[in-house]
């Protein structure tokens, strides 16, 4: 789609994840100037540095595209394994995956929704927010905002979240709320949580580390 902007700055696994040594870059799409547009789908990627410890040229240079990701935006779906399709052969593997918000298959509309903040990766989970405007008047900019956390491997849901079917989901879902904030990490003596404002709401997950 044209109109898909990044201004969230990505995080990066430098050790790499559970199928390639690599840096994974994590980064979404989201146009936080136009937050109430709602004719671009966006994504989240999850996408590997093949030059950083290839030695073989043809990695250096190489422009991978959406065909060369694995599709897990669907939980239900058979890409919910999707660490088997993944690794380091660019000719039989696939070099990362991403998540399209609006083909998500839950119970909840999708259409609209945008990467508002920069991703965090802490203990193996990337943690992001979005959000989708319900409301047409730019002086009262609510919508719904959704806090994700996400195993960073494969895209898949870190936390027991479920939809009103039952449907495993990736994210805390907040209606009728300004922008959320971007997480905020906080680890002291063994114990760790993100945090995360949402509008008048601070909102707080633990983190299992």
């Amino acid at each position: 789609d044209k109109g898909r902007k990044c201004f969230g700055q990505p995080d990066i696994s430098y050790a790499g994840d559970c199928a390639t040594d690599n840096p994974v870059i994590y980064f979404g799409t989201g146009d936080r100037e136009n937050p109430l547009d709602t004719t671009v789908k966006h994504r989240f990627y999850a996408v590997y540095d093949m030059s950083t410890n290839n030695t073989n040229s043809t990695y250096h240079n190489l422009v991978l595209n959406e065909a060369d990701l694995v599709n897990v935006s669907d939980v239900a779906s058979e890409s919910s394994e999707p660490t088997l399709k993944l690794g380091d052969d660019y000719l039989t593997k696939a070099q990362g995956w991403y998540i399209r918000f609006d083909q998500q298959n839950d119970t909840y509309d999708h259409t609209g929704e945008k990467l508002t903040s920069s991703p965090r990766l802490f203990n193996k989970i990337i943690f992001f927010t979005t959000y989708k405007p319900t409301f047409d008047d730019v002086c009262a900019p609510n919508g719904d905002s959704l806090l994700y956390a996400v195993n960073y491997c494969s895209g898949m849901p870190a936390y027991e979240w479920f939809d009103s079917s039952g449907k495993k989901i990736r994210y805390q879902l907040h209606t009728n709320s300004p922008l959320a904030s971007s997480w905020r990490i906080m680890a002291k003596e063994g114990v760790a949580a993100g945090k995360i404002s949402v509008g008048s709401k601070l909102i707080n997950i633990p983190i299992e580390i």
